[in-house]
């Protein structure tokens, strides 16, 4: 019924999930476009600049954010190659030879991504390179250092000069939030155990100011809020606690 429920709210609970509601949608609206000021970002979720500017800082100490950076078009820096190489080991590095690896591994700039996992091979280098001379001397270099432990070694090249065998350019942007279409609103204070009507996971307004904050939601929404309210309520919708 168009989302529409009767509830009695504990305000603490109510609050907590409007804070982590605006925490996933400033991530994702980041996520989508990091440029915007705190202004813009407080526009499209629908709060305060402050709140925008806590919730930002709380994402960055969680390390849900974990740097600021963009993403170039690598061909015209200079990068015809992004390699996708596959190792596999006979033997499992010990903690020593992992240290020095990833000391190794930070030291060298073209190489994106290097991780353990499973399927094809044990471990996974994403690097890029100038051209196919770069790659080829990279690659003997891989399997000069990791004698007499490498098992095989195998890659994936992506030319990135073309264009046109590139059908979807990598970004971030796409993805997106499974809540992404709800409308935040911040205008009710909520007191533990008062009656209030919602819409979805947002509250709208309280039976105690009906009339008042019905008009003022209307008044944002335009869409018939009032009619629709009404026959909702009248029908009887389900009551519980939250």
């Amino acid at each position: 019924r168009m989302g529409w429920r009767v509830m009695v709210c504990d305000s603490k609970k109510l609050a907590r999930g409007r804070k982590e509601e605006v925490k996933r949608r400033l991530l994702f609206e980041l996520i989508r476009c990091s440029r915007r000021s705190d202004k813009e970002l407080s526009k499209v979720i629908g709060c305060t600049r402050a709140t925008v500017y806590r919730r930002r800082k709380e994402l960055e100490k969680e390390g849900l954010i974990r740097e600021y950076t963009v993403i170039p078009d690598l061909a015209k820096m200079g990068y015809e190659i992004c390699a996708f190489i596959f190792l596999s080991w006979r033997e499992h590095p010990n903690e020593d030879e992992l240290a020095i690896g990833r000391e190794w591994l930070a030291s060298v700039p073209n190489i994106l991504f290097c991780s353990a996992g499973e399927g094809l091979a044990t471990n996974i280098v994403v690097s890029l390179h100038k051209n196919f001379a770069d790659f080829s001397s990279f690659i003997d270099f891989l399997r000069r250092s990791s004698q007499p432990k490498l098992d095989n070694l195998q890659f994936f090249i992506v030319p990135l000069t073309r264009t046109d065998s590139i059908y979807k350019n990598f970004s971030f942007r796409t993805l997106t939030h499974e809540k992404s279409g709800t409308q935040a609103y911040s205008g009710v204070g909520v007191k533990k155990n008062e009656a209030c009507i919602c819409y979805k996971e947002h509250t709208i307004f309280t039976l105690k100011n009906m009339k008042y904050e019905m008009d003022k939601f209307e008044r944002i929404t335009n869409n018939n809020f009032r009619e629709s309210i009404l026959r909702h309520v009248a029908s009887s919708l389900p009551s519980r606690r939250c």
